[in-house]
């Protein structure tokens, strides 16, 4: 039996319809038609709710397994707090994105983060754009992206983790771009593909000052990295910073006359 039919059995099994259904666990009747049908499969958060509403196993569900532990009565709708989204780690290239082979663990996310699964930050290849080693990403899944978004890339016929990276449209090209220039740009088409954008930030630990000497490092030579540093330090505004040096260099140039 596939998905959709176990949806719309343990629905009739309960005596409610679709609206009703739909109502309990926060889906529209559109949604809910199109997951009965087939036409459509639910998301990883999606498939929870009905696994817990209905009393049964995500595996049950997907057919992985003939047990079910449902019961008649029917169940309140998860609250909120409830929700967890999987954490993907290495990705099974024979496995579709968010199959249970692909996940290491999950994490529990504010209500308002509306996202499909997680990525653990494991370099500094996004530094420059605020997301650090060790951060968690909350992603929504896609196959579509705009221009300048951040997104997941995964590259098929590989057993590698997902990539965080900014997402450009260079005519007919399709850029993956690291925001660290110590890591070069790289080609959609060399095997990549969009899996989601990036919906939020998870932090569990506050960022430590060796990640702002880093940033003025990578910003440019470190001799500049030390007056940027100096001058912000000492509460200067670049505004003053510009001034002070126009003022010198006009005074050089009437010395040198």
């Amino acid at each position: 039996m596939v998905l959709g039919k176990k949806i719309k059995y343990l629905r009739e099994m309960q005596h409610i319809n679709r609206s009703e259904l739909a109502d309990l666990i926060g889906l529209t009747y559109h949604a809910l038609s199109k997951y009965e049908t087939g036409e459509r499969e639910p998301d990883y958060n999606t498939l929870c709710k009905f696994a817990r509403y209905f009393h049964v196993s995500t595996d049950y569900l997907l057919g992985l397994s003939e047990k079910t532990e449902y019961i008649s009565v029917v169940a309140e709708a998860p609250t909120p707090q409830d929700l967890k989204l999987p954490i993907l780690g290495v990705l099974h290239a024979d496995r579709t994105l968010l199959a249970s082979a692909n996940f290491i663990g999950e994490l529990p996310v504010p209500v308002h983060m509306q996202g499909d699964f997680i990525l653990q930050v494991n370099d500094d290849s996004m530094v420059g754009a605020g997301i650090l080693d060790g951060d968690y990403i909350i992603c929504r899944e896609t196959e579509n992206a705009q221009d300048g978004q951040i997104v997941a890339a995964v590259k098929d016929q590989s057993a590698e983790p997902a990539l965080l990276r900014y997402y450009f449209v260079k005519g007919k090209r399709r850029i993956l771009r690291a925001a660290h220039p110590a890591y070069r740009d790289m080609k959609l088409l060399d095997g990549y593909r969009v899996a989601g954008i990036m919906a939020g930030l998870i932090r569990k630990n506050p960022p430590e000052y060796h990640i702002y000497r880093d940033y003025l490092k990578m910003s440019g030579d470190q001799d500049w990295a030390q007056v940027i540093e100096i001058a912000g330090s000492s509460g200067m505004q670049p505004e003053q910073v510009k001034e002070i040096l126009a003022a010198q260099i006009e005074i050089a140039k009437r010395l040198q006359r």
